[in-house]
């Protein structure tokens, strides 16, 4: 049970941590690099506002993090207590299918995969410490949650 409630913290921190879908364009068709998501006002906000830092580094991770799990190409990550929950989410420039691919030789297959593409999600909440989220958007963002403390 504690791992369910766990994956409804993940979506609920992740849909916080989104604010909305992002094509990475600004109407122009000049890219930003990914570096900005729309809030629900239609107001673009940079990773920073939304709490992530682009020089976030493995010594800001939780002690028992389990290192091989830090994506490659991670443009800006962040760490969040809540509650007595751990959490550590990075925005990558992996796209979807590659950090499934990853993700599922480290973890195995992943037992839920959901949506249409472009705004898939896949999660692992099975024989880990920390339950792994993929949400798709641009740039990908990447969820841990720690199960046991």
């Amino acid at each position: 049970m504690r791992r369910y409630l766990v994956l409804v913290m993940v979506l609920v921190l992740a849909m916080a941590a989104c604010g909305g879908d992002d094509s990475g364009s600004d109407g122009n068709g000049d890219s930003d690099g990914g570096n900005a998501a729309t809030s629900d006002g239609g107001d673009d906000l940079s990773l920073e506002d939304l709490g992530f830092d682009s020089d976030f580094d493995t010594g800001d991770l939780p002690d028992g993090f389990p290192s091989e799990l830090v994506p490659p190409n991670d443009i800006a990550g962040q760490l969040v207590e809540i509650g007595g929950i751990t959490s550590v989410s990075y925005y990558s420039e992996l796209s979807f299918d590659e950090a499934l691919g990853r993700y599922e030789e480290l973890l195995g297959v992943a037992p839920i995969v959901a949506g249409e593409v472009g705004q898939r999600v896949a999660t692992w909440t099975q024989n880990t410490d920390w339950v792994v989220g993929l949400f798709e958007e641009d740039p990908l963002l990447i969820t841990f949650t720690e199960v046991s403390g």
